[in-house]
């Protein structure tokens, strides 16, 4: 049953991610079921009821899944194990890449999340961006962080209060200058804040 001991929260469901769009290994509307406690990822497919495939590691503790072509999926793996002493990351949190045709699991950049000491027990994410960025949020360091193609980290975010506390971000989110400036309008005419 995963990486830890006796839960009452036995699957930990913490993410759905839907397919949008068609391809060999599932469909449009399909969604990937992210469970943390038993380190399982499922693909169901809600038009027939049924799971149309499922697979227990190499993740540990996993968060966010991610379609990345017709046959990949990307996984934020927290990388996280409990032998009845508490959780603890065991090295870093990693971003595997599982690809349905070949069966095989890779880490594209683990060299990255090596040099900046990525680790975080629970939540955390990655967005793959416009020409090849990287956004990587490690919540419970309040830490985002931002990589060139060249692997080069090239932006960092600490959520660090004037008194030097750090506080966890939550699957915080990269959001390109026209959806901000759009989304802030709509909270300005909404009447949420002040224009």
């Amino acid at each position: 049953l995963g990486g830890g001991p006796f839960s009452r929260d036995p699957l930990h469901l913490n993410e759905i991610q839907p397919v949008f769009e068609d391809g060999p290994f599932w469909k449009k509307g399909d969604v990937f079921l992210n469970m943390r406690h038993i380190s399982m990822i499922m693909l169901y497919r809600p038009e027939t009821d049924e799971i149309v495939w499922w697979k227990i590691g190499p993740w540990s503790a996993q968060h966010d899944v991610d379609v990345i072509n017709e046959t990949t999926i990307g996984v934020y793996d927290n990388s996280v194990y409990n032998y009845g002493k508490g959780e603890f990351v065991d090295g870093h949190s990693r971003i595997l890449y599982y690809d349905f045709a070949t069966d095989r699991v890779w880490s594209p950049f683990d060299d990255q999340l090596v040099s900046v000491e990525l680790g975080t027990e629970t939540a955390g994410l990655f967005t793959l961006l416009p020409d090849d960025y990287l956004y990587v949020d490690e919540s419970e360091s309040g830490r985002s962080l931002f990589f060139a193609p060249d692997g080069s980290l090239v932006a960092e975010y600490i959520n660090r209060a004037e008194n030097g506390l750090i506080f966890h971000q939550s699957w915080s989110r990269y959001m390109d200058r026209e959806s901000g400036d759009r989304f802030r309008e709509q909270i300005a005419a909404a009447g949420c804040v002040e224009g």
